[in-house]
């Protein structure tokens, strides 16, 4: 087998299923250590004083079987910090033969130029091979309409064919679908009604304080659109309307952190509602069914199988 790619970066459209693919990858190649880090993360552990009692490139010398650091969603941060230490890791990862260590990046196509310009900024030029993630086929949407008939209606009535190919938006449609809400035509029958329907059943909920939950998200969005940042300290939020946290984070619309001793909050996927004209960033949505998916299944197979990544070639 060919050596293995040191540097590989999963691209694709928002929603497409990188990070449950980086996650099914990762599950995948036993005997090898992975490292699962978000952007800040880097840029918290690279700091002295930091989380680590010694450098991060340290660390992963002392694992002495090499493994993969992942950094999945680079794309989302936009601060210095994190792009200048994740520079740093790099080039230690591809200059230096004493580390085993390679690594893999998620990010939307469209900000990748973006993504390896900062890296460059900080010294960073080096060879990523960039690895394709698209959205449902046609044959996917069949497989996953077979086992939920109720879908075809939803698809045929909106005509939603295109929006559905996003695995996140259909994971949420098939998960109403799956436990017994319906969908009629009312709710859904275009894009933008299934935003509104999105918004109104999810977001804000069924139960009491559904306009509490509104205003936090939106909230939150603006926020994070405004500053550019993946991340909210509960501190920057109305403390009257921080009891939905808890709610919000169960349905999977916001993600509860903690990062030296201070609450944040981050939307699962609505990062920047009102701050990007990207449409498909307006819903929030976890994955299920992309993960089970048959595309997710070929994805798998072609990076353990291709030059890219091997079980045994660390």
């Amino acid at each position: 087998m060919a050596q293995p790619a040191s540097l590989l970066a999963l691209v694709g459209p928002s929603g497409c299923g990188k990070t449950a693919l980086a996650k099914a990858w990762a599950a995948s190649i036993g005997g090898a250590e992975v490292v699962w880090l978000q952007p800040d993360d880097v840029a918290a552990v690279a700091q002295p004083g930091g989380p680590l009692r010694h450098p991060l490139v340290d660390v992963l010398r002392s694992a002495c079987n090499g493994g993969w650091v992942v950094v999945d969603g680079l794309d989302r941060s936009f601060s210095n910090g994190a792009y200048q230490a994740v520079a740093h890791l790099v080039t230690a990862l591809v200059s230096d033969d004493t580390l085993f260590f390679r690594m893999l990046v998620t990010s939307q196509q469209q900000e990748w130029a973006r993504v390896t310009d900062r890296l460059a900024d900080y010294n960073a030029v080096v060879a990523w091979d960039p690895i394709p993630v698209g959205t449902f086929s046609d044959a996917d949407l069949r497989q996953v309409a077979d086992t939920f008939p109720a879908l075809r209606g939803v698809m045929l009535r909106g005509r939603l064919d295109g929006v559905l190919r996003n695995p996140k938006v259909l994971d949420v449609v098939v998960r109403r679908l799956a436990g017994g809400v319906a969908v009629g035509e009312s709710m859904i029958h275009d894009e933008a009604s299934f935003a509104g329907w999105f918004y109104d059943r999810l977001v804000r909920g069924s139960g009491g304080g559904r306009a509490g939950r509104g205003v936090l998200v939106m909230r939150l969005a603006e926020i994070q659109g405004d500053r550019l940042q993946a991340e909210t300290s509960l501190l920057d939020l109305d403390a009257a309307t921080l009891d939905h946290v808890d709610d919000l984070e169960r349905d999977g619309v916001c993600q509860q952190l903690r990062q030296h001793d201070i609450s944040l909050l981050s939307l699962s996927l609505v990062n920047r509602w009102n701050c990007r004209e990207n449409r498909e960033q307006a819903f929030p949505f976890s994955v299920h069914v992309h993960e089970d998916a048959s595309a997710m299944k070929r994805n798998v197979h072609e990076i353990a199988n291709k030059k890219t990544i091997g079980r045994n070639g660390l």
